[in-house]
C-alpha cells in the first residue's frame, strides 16, 4: 500500500478507506516511535465522523509514551466525532 508509514521499529498500514477505516499497527510503540505514530494517525486523511479500527495485535512492545500516544490519538479523534476502535490491544 502506496499509504503504509515505516519508523524503524513500527510499520502502519492503512487499509479501507472505501469501507470501514482500519489501521494495522506493527512493531514497537515507545518513546522512540510514538511521535511518527500520532502524527501519521492524525494526518492519515480518514475522513472524520466515522468510526476507524485501530489493530493492535502486531505490537510486540508498548511504553507509557505508546499509551499516550494512544489516548492522544483517541481525543484527536473525539473532538472532530470520530471514534477509535481498538482491537487486540492487550
Amino acid at each position: 500500500m502506496s499509504d503504509d508509514v515505516v519508523v524503524p521499529m513500527l510499520l502502519l498500514e492503512f487499509g479501507g478507506k472505501d469501507e470501514q477505516p482500519t489501521v494495522r499497527v506493527r512493531g514497537h510503540l515507545t518513546a522512540d516511535t510514538a511521535g511518527a505514530f500520532t502524527t501519521s494517525l492524525v494526518s492519515s486523511g480518514y475522513s472524520f465522523g466515522h468510526p476507524i479500527v485501530v489493530d493492535l495485535s502486531g505490537v510486540t512492545l508498548i511504553d507509557g509514551h505508546g499509551l499516550s500516544a494512544l489516548r492522544i490519538c483517541e481525543r484527536s479523534f473525539a473532538e472532530d466525532g470520530a471514534q477509535l476502535i481498538f482491537k487486540h490491544a492487550c
